[in-house]
């Protein structure tokens, strides 16, 4: 009989411990989606200039950080706003990041060969990028921004292209 007890004692405790494993594995393959308020996520990218680049880069900036693509139409219609804002605001502490989800590198630096952007850009293919609210995004363009000083907090998110 106390044998009898003890094992029904553990399988119930194996259960529990499934189910908590369970619930941590789903947990940590969701993506964190970052919305106003919440504290911007950390990330360190490298851009095609050759700096890496962290969240602590950006310290009294505004960081708008920008998920684009060379074969997204919506996305190169609104690269020449975003060109544009970075120009004019560079002055107020606004930086502009162009972060690229292009996969074919080739496509990616013929563009920008072509199109010249004032803001800083970097490419992060889908099997290396970061996960970030903007990368969470199945539309592009996406654009996140977060103000890096002191709170760090995620100001703002929007989808699609911005009217230049």
């Amino acid at each position: 009989m106390a044998a009898v007890k003890t094992d029904r004692i553990l399988q119930g405790l194996i259960a529990a411990a499934l189910v908590a494993l369970t619930c941590v594995v789903i947990d940590t393959m969701r993506e964190k989606v970052v919305v106003a308020g919440d504290t911007a996520p950390q990330f360190s990218i490298a851009t095609d200039a050759g700096r890496t680049l962290t969240r602590s880069d950006f310290g009294g900036k505004l960081l708008v950080l920008n998920f684009w693509a060379t074969w997204c139409p919506p996305c190169l219609e609104e690269l020449p706003s975003l060109d544009e804002f970075q120009k004019t605001f560079a002055d107020s502490g606004v930086v502009v990041l162009g972060v690229s989800v292009d996969q074919n590198l080739r496509s990616y630096r013929g563009f920008l060969a072509k199109t010249k952007v004032a803001f800083q850009t970097a490419v992060t293919p889908r099997e290396r990028s970061p996960r970030t609210t903007a990368r969470s995004s199945t539309r592009k363009p996406t654009s996140s921004t977060a103000r890096a000083w002191w709170s760090r907090r995620s100001s703002a998110r929007s989808t699609g292209p911005t009217p230049g």
